[in-house]
């Protein structure tokens, strides 16, 4: 059975501990003063030390691919409130473009879906699939500005590539990354015809908005991860994340500008609720699995 002194024990000891030492003021023994000092005595003693699980390797790799679709009316796509001096050189054809915070494609594709790995793993090879992803690790990634847009809507990167700022513009931008955590932050101008690379920082948890100081209606997402697997869908809804470790369970992460978080959804023709857009999977070895995900048109409106 495990003894703990006493608080009294321990100040009766203190005081035989020298006979011409100045002692503190007394401890005021309320309570919450005994129970602060019978914590610290028995995390000391190590028994209460909390012990973690190690997660098994994983026994393969598998593909996982998908589709977003939407089910009913997709919301109209307005113009975007371009103004200002730069007008005639940001939009030449006179016509605004439009608010990218929904888009669908044919076949009610849902295009800016970000799907991402939520688990934890370590950068070994056994959970990250080499032929895949060893030339890609420490790649440079473009993103560009043209006609005072951002040409990716939605950016995601490893924390070991490079981006690579760009502005394809007449007109200088002003980009602002502003990262809630993990990422690092970013402020500059970036001149005509110019670019600025650097790296992400660290890895963020979830997306964080891309702006433009000067024309105010430009924005994008983007996020950076410590791992690979992650995908951006296309116009048509469709993604693939090639080479996902099989045999462990995983969390994958669902995110979309308007709606957020994706939770309510029919997946593979069933229900399904993905708690803060929170899906776990465990893939089969060389088992490619697919995901077909309606999103109901009233959550993108």
């Amino acid at each position: 059975m495990k003894v703990v002194p006493s608080l009294f024990m321990v100040l009766a000891l203190a005081g035989l501990c020298g006979c011409k030492r100045t002692l503190a003021p007394p401890l005021n023994a309320e309570p919450e003063n005994v129970d602060i000092l019978l914590t610290s005595l028995e995390s000391d003693s190590g028994e209460t030390a909390a012990t973690e699980s190690v997660q098994k390797d994983p026994t393969g790799f598998a593909d996982l691919t998908g589709v977003f679709k939407i089910a009913g009316a997709a919301p109209p796509r307005a113009p975007l409130p371009v103004s200002g001096s730069d007008v005639p050189l940001c939009i030449p054809s006179g016509k605004a473009p439009l608010d990218e915070a929904v888009v669908v494609g044919p076949s009610d594709g849902l295009a800016n879906v970000l799907i991402y790995l939520n688990t934890d793993i370590p950068d070994d090879p056994k959970w990250i699939h080499q032929d895949t992803y060893a030339a890609s690790r420490d790649a440079t990634l473009e993103f560009d500005q043209k006609n005072c847009m951002f040409l990716t809507h939605v950016f995601a990167i490893r924390t070991s590539q490079t981006m690579k700022i760009m502005n394809s513009d007449t007109v200088a931008h002003n980009t602002i990354i502003s990262p809630r955590k993990g990422a690092s932050p970013f402020n500059e101008t970036i001149p005509v015809g110019g670019y600025v690379a650097r790296k992400p920082g660290g890895e963020s948890p979830d997306p964080f908005p891309v702006t433009c100081s000067i024309h105010p209606w430009m924005k994008a997402y983007m996020i950076t991860r410590g791992n690979p697997y992650f995908a951006v869908t296309a116009e048509d809804g469709s993604f693939a994340i090639p080479k996902v470790p099989a045999g462990v369970k995983l969390e994958f992460r669902a995110w979309q500008e308007k709606a957020g978080f994706l939770q309510e959804l029919t997946v593979n023709g069933q229900a399904e609720k993905w708690s803060k857009g929170r899906k776990e999977i465990t893939l089969t070895p060389d088992t490619p699995l697919k995901l077909d995900v309606v999103v109901n048109a009233s959550l993108l409106q």
